[in-house]
């Protein structure tokens, strides 16, 4: 059973930001873990009219926990957390290293965009989540890139500073030629653009995911 998506777009200045999201299975208000990723790429609204209504809006607008459309990315998660349970309630939260909503899908383009904002006054309260809460998830799926770009490296430092109180961590990393001892710095996104990688990627993280549903289960 496909899941619902909502979240929250923000409109400053010229630029969009997705500060909320989350995959909803069923009605449970139980926490299922969170996934942290690079930024929300071309995500939308799910209905055409009203996404259309907010790109008309001109100046500071906000659509709050809207239901959002499920795009390949969200359907990739869906589909590897069903893989891994079959009976899922609950909701899957979405964070992202900055909210930042791109039109371009390659990683670099999306870097280059948050590089010219950072430090701007005017984004600061839309660009990031907080990340002071990860013991409140029983898991953290880190999905954030494997970009070695140190503009990004930052945040993640800044999260993987605070994940000593995660109860369980899914990830898959690619091993880099330095940092070895780093890898999380290098996690492998939900949706790979290699195409071969898209099977490699989905077993791993569902063996990863019904090892720990195994020990939650005793």
């Amino acid at each position: 059973m496909l899941p619902n998506a909502y979240g929250t777009f923000k409109k400053r200045g010229d630029h969009i930001f997705r500060t909320e999201a989350r995959l909803q299975w069923g009605n449970s208000n139980d926490s299922l873990g969170l996934i942290i990723m690079l930024n929300p790429g071309s995500s939308k609204l799910g209905e055409p009219t009203q996404w259309q209504k907010f790109l008309d809006k001109d100046g500071d607008y906000e659509a709050i926990d809207q239901e959002l459309e499920m795009d390949d990315t969200m359907l990739a998660i869906a589909y590897i957390l069903e893989l891994s349970h079959p009976n899922l309630l609950g909701y899957l939260e979405i964070r992202n290293l900055f909210n930042l909503r791109t039109e371009q899908a390659k990683a670099k383009v999306a870097i280059d965009e948050y590089n010219g904002l950072m430090s701007q006054p005017l984004y600061e309260d839309v660009l990031y989540n907080t990340f002071t809460d990860l013991d409140h998830f029983p898991w953290v799926w880190l999905a954030w890139t494997v970009d070695p770009s140190p503009v990004i490296k930052k945040r993640k430092v800044h999260i993987l500073k605070r994940l000593n109180q995660a109860k369980w961590i899914f990830a898959l990393c690619k091993e880099p030629p330095h940092d070895m001892e780093f890898k999380e710095y290098y996690c492998y996104h939900p949706y790979p653009q290699i195409p071969k990688q898209v099977k490699w990627y989905r077993d791993g993280m569902v063996q990863q995911m019904q090892d720990y549903w195994k020990r939650m289960r005793g």
